[in-house]
């Protein structure tokens, strides 16, 4: 067992393999939670070098694609209808809210929810590092107390995130709760390396040819299924090979910059697709990456 449990790579892939070999072989804990067996790293950190480098193949499970691009378009759109997110994936029925909401709707939490001054978390996190190239309070907060009650299944797993411009670069810090390898990551991380695309768009009006720093997850729980073991065991014996998602671009921002959402699912399908490959991948079409 490492004495502090970090995974750095230069890809995803890279790092994403290094934290599955470790929760296999040697997990901090095996706990029982709500009666499945658990493997678990506590405090774990993974590090991400090249965000661009957002996806990864494996023979025996590829990041699933079609699912990530439909929890996308939910995300960029701000929508936190439950039906919605059900008609991406039956796993959200269990997580609805009496309301007809969910809790875990990313987008919704940093793009449509505003403070007293009808300013939403992106916006101030875009603000505060045009006011101040190195502050630190470009934090979004996505940790609510209205999920802290008894029996609530949708509890949302990520706290924050906090960006930072370094060197001339831009870096981001997610810091959550509790992350699955297997069912959690692949989506969370994607996303996340996404929004520092488009941070990175919307600063470059401030800061012509600022580039991208690294991707750092803080992680309290870091853990693995034991009812998933023989699947990911077969993709720790398979080689990750890096993969990525086509760059977002400037031209084609996914939000203004006050957060306002510029594209649904129907309006991706009247743009012309041969001038932005973001968007034709978005839309479920095969473009070089």
């Amino acid at each position: 067992m490492r004495t502090f449990c970090q995974f750095e790579g230069f890809s995803f892939a890279q790092a994403y393999q290094d934290a599955l070999g470790e929760l296999i072989c040697h997990p901090q804990f095996v706990c029982n939670t709500r009666g499945h067996l658990v493997r678990e790293i506590l405090g774990a950190q993974i590090r991400i070098r090249n965000p661009y480098s957002n996806l990864f193949k494996n023979k025996a499970r590829d990041l699933p694609e079609e699912y990530l691009r439909k929890e996308l378009l939910l995300y960029f759109n701000s929508i936190d209808d439950a039906d919605k997110f059900i008609e991406a994936s039956s796993v959200w029925k269990d997580l609805a809210n009496s309301d007809g909401s969910v809790n875990s709707s990313y987008g919704y939490l940093i793009f449509a929810e505003k403070n007293e001054e009808e300013v939403n978390q992106w916006q101030w996190a875009l603000d505060s590092l045009i006011r101040d190239r190195d502050s630190r309070q470009a934090i979004m907060y996505l940790g609510r107390t209205r999920v802290q009650r008894q029996g609530m299944k949708d509890f949302i797993c990520t706290i924050s995130y906090q960006f930072f411009i370094r060197e001339y670069k831009l870096w981001m810090v997610a810091n959550r709760r509790s992350q699955d390898i297997h069912y959690g990551l692949t989506f969370d991380a994607p996303w996340e390396m996404l929004l520092m695309q488009q941070m990175r768009n919307h600063l470059l009006v401030r800061y012509p040819g600022l580039e991208l720093g690294e991707y750092i997850l803080n992680c309290g729980s870091l853990h693995m299924y034991e009812k998933n073991l023989d699947l990911l065991r077969a993709m720790k014996s398979k080689d990750f090979m890096p993969h990525q998602t086509p760059k977002i671009s400037p031209e084609f921002p996914l939000i203004t910059p006050n957060g306002t959402p510029l594209f649904a699912k129907d309006s991706i399908e009247k743009i012309r697709h041969d001038e932005d490959p973001f968007l034709q991948w978005l839309n479920g079409e095969q473009v070089p990456c």
